[in-house]
């Protein structure tokens, strides 16, 4: 009897223990549950050490190259419809645009025109559709010329002062 009292006992200061842990981590939870998604990650961890969300960050855009080159593995040419190629050749553009102005804010290059903030139009955010006008998309062919236009300008100034060619970025 007394062995079955001890092992009674024990169990239930062994789940209130268990049952306080939870209880303290949900606490923890709830005090970061309203604010924004920096907040609420990093007041849950004690330490983050930047390499491993480098990498992290890195292994993500290993994994989406992957994806899309096994992805072509099958559907090695996704339309020769022309405007679905428009429209590949927007939703790139767009990419390319924040890349470049990305890289130029990194590098310093005129920093008061380049570390802006570029507003990204809805449709490049929506799946691409066959429903979208060859009118709609000189809007915005029209929209990324202007966007692209001056950063292109400072990429293509910088390199060509170090490399002395006028040609630089030369389009034919």
């Amino acid at each position: 009897m007394r062995l079955f009292v001890g092992i009674f006992i024990t169990v239930v200061f062994s789940f209130a223990i268990l049952g306080c842990g939870v209880e303290a981590r949900q606490t923890d939870r709830a005090l970061f549950d309203n604010k924004p998604e920096t907040v609420r990650t990093v007041g849950l961890r004690q330490s983050i050490d930047p390499l491993s969300v480098a990498i992290d960050a890195e292994r993500w855009t290993v994994m989406m190259d992957n994806a899309q080159s096994a992805l072509y593995l099958k559907h090695s040419n996704l339309s020769e419809d022309d405007l679905v190629r428009i429209d590949l050749a927007l939703r790139a553009g767009v990419r390319d645009l924040l890349e470049l102005r990305d890289a130029l804010c990194l590098a310093s290059e005129k920093p008061m025109e380049t570390c802006v903030e570029i507003v990204v139009p809805d449709w490049a955010l929506r799946p691409p559709n066959k429903m979208t006008s060859l009118v709609e998309y000189e809007v915005r062919v029209q929209w990324l010329g202007e966007a692209a236009n001056r950063l292109s300008q400072i990429g293509c100034d910088a390199g060509r002062e170090v490399s002395d060619d006028q040609y630089l970025c030369a389009i034919e």
